[in-house]
């Protein structure tokens, strides 16, 4: 039942005739005089016709995996738990979508091998032009660096694409485009971005430089791209990501964000996709065949993890709420205090943008699940993993479902309440809200919020978001497989 609300959410949320498809048929590209097809895709919220591979570049190490990971996810999960949807009815479904998503990717990808980033109309205020484009800051100031880094969505597009032309072989289905299509796409964009020690993905980094999130999209993208042509090229580009990542590791379990030989070390922290590094790691150890790379990755995965479940149990925390390591960025600097708490901090390199974190919770959920499995199995604990770790997963989407201090589901249609949108705001079954914050006063998101507002400036706590059902969708299908 969840998997057809899901699909009834990301079916919903498609940017079709009903929204922007003629208009997109034709669209400039910001200061220039090229027009380009960038029609199809998802809308990006309920409040946010625009459509996004990832946002907040300019901020750097937050960037949000977005349109991209919604048809990798859809196209992961059939693949992983087929016989769930068939007997669901709801085969036809999820591979459509699937099509739909890579379909769009297709038409975003410049001839010269780059996506472009971002849809947007300053979320339809100041009767703003339309245009393919970046934007800056809470004012959606637009910007020409449109062009996609590994960690602006390229890395989830990329391996989007090349999970859709399996899809597609396999199926004998495809969507406008075919398998060959999706793959040449797929390859073209990595080597764009690969090439030449990384020369183009470091030129579109707004700070010229790559950090985790280039590191693990990159490793999913490669790892994809392996799996559909067996070209040791991609191999050797996973293996470099996944030494990367297992270089970011401190020896507390921590992961670095920035360049790991800085005077003052950012703490990774995600409010999307915490997550995503043990994705990336557990479908990279599923292609290598040398037993020392696969040991070190696995070695990654449980060391962070129990840095996970240790960072929980320091405080009391009756909701088994999953807690995180941080710096807070405060008049233009990194602080050089390292912090923990519940919530991501208010003060952070955006100057703006900090939300509930219900894909978060659903990412780590699932990053539990995985981690899991890499020991030998149980048959006496839920999802047959450690019971810590299974634990941990459950209450994390719990929290999500309305075990939390609100009483509150996230998941419209679902549980005793849900939150109120506010005017003008589309909610669709299936859809999950941002969820629960810090106190939107504290610069380091101590203290606990939902919804204080009254008008749009809800967004933070009750719009709904794709990434938020997507990882929910990722996390309930590891749940489900035995």
């Amino acid at each position: 039942m969840l998997k057809l609300y899901l699909l009834t959410y990301f079916n919903g949320s498609r940017n079709d005739e009903q929204y922007n498809w003629q208009e997109d048929q034709h669209i400039r590209i910001f200061d220039t005089d090229r027009y380009v097809d960038v029609s199809g895709g998802w809308n990006d919220a309920g409040g946010d016709t625009g459509k996004y591979l990832s946002h907040l570049s300019y901020a750097n190490y937050m960037n949000p995996q977005q349109l991209a990971h919604v048809a990798w996810a859809l196209a992961y999960a059939y693949q992983r738990a087929p016989q769930q949807f068939k007997n669901l009815i709801l085969e036809n479904q999820v591979i459509e979508e699937v099509f739909w998503g890579a379909d769009y990717l297709h038409r975003i990808l410049d001839e010269q091998g780059y996506f472009y980033m971002t849809v947007f109309d300053q979320w339809n205020t100041n009767n703003a032009e339309r245009v393919v484009t970046a934007y800056v800051g809470a004012d959606g100031i637009y910007s020409e660096d449109y062009q996609s880094a590994f960690r602006q969505g390229a890395g989830s597009a990329i391996a989007a694409l090349a999970r859709a032309a399996m899809l597609a072989k396999t199926t004998g289905k495809q969507g406008e485009y075919s398998a060959t299509v999706y793959l040449a796409d797929a390859e073209k964009a990595f080597k764009h971005l690969q090439d030449n020690n990384g020369k183009n993905n470091k030129a579109y980094a707004d700070d010229g430089e790559e950090n985790i999130i280039d590191d693990y999209t990159a490793l999913l993208a490669a790892t994809e791209l392996y799996k559909a042509t067996k070209s040791n090229y991609y191999l050797s580009a996973a293996r470099s990501r996944a030494e990367n990542l297992a270089q970011r590791l401190t020896p507390e379990g921590w992961f670095i964000s920035n360049n790991i030989n800085s005077k003052n070390l950012r703490p990774f922290y995600h409010a999307a996709e915490a997550g995503f590094p043990i994705l990336s790691l557990s479908q990279y150890i599923a292609i290598e065949n040398e037993a020392d790379r696969i040991k070190q990755s696995q070695e990654v995965m449980k060391k962070h993890l129990d840095y996970q479940l240790t960072l929980n149990n320091q405080v009391n925390n009756p909701f088994n709420y999953a807690r995180q390591t941080f710096k807070t960025y405060e008049q233009g600097k990194l602080s050089t205090k390292q912090q923990t708490g519940f919530f991501i901090p208010h003060a952070n390199e955006t100057e703006y943008w900090w939300q509930g974190e219900s894909a978060r919770l659903s990412s780590l959920a699932m990053a539990a699940i995985l981690t899991g499995r890499m020991s030998p199995i149980s048959t006496n604990t839920d999802f047959s993993i450690d019971s810590a770790l299974s634990e941990f997963a459950q209450n994390q989407m719990d929290w999500t479902l309305g075990r939390n201090p609100y009483d509150l589901s996230m998941l419209n249609g679902f549980g005793v309440n849900n939150p109120v949108p506010y005017d003008g705001l589309s909610m669709v079954y299936g859809g999950i809200s941002n969820g629960i914050t810090g106190a939107k006063t504290s610069s380091s998101g101590q203290g606990i919020e939902f919804g204080p507002e009254k008008d749009w400036q809800n967004w933070r706590w009750v719009e709904q978001w794709l990434p938020h059902s997507t990882w929910f969708l990722l996390a309930i299908t590891e749940m489900a497989v035995e």
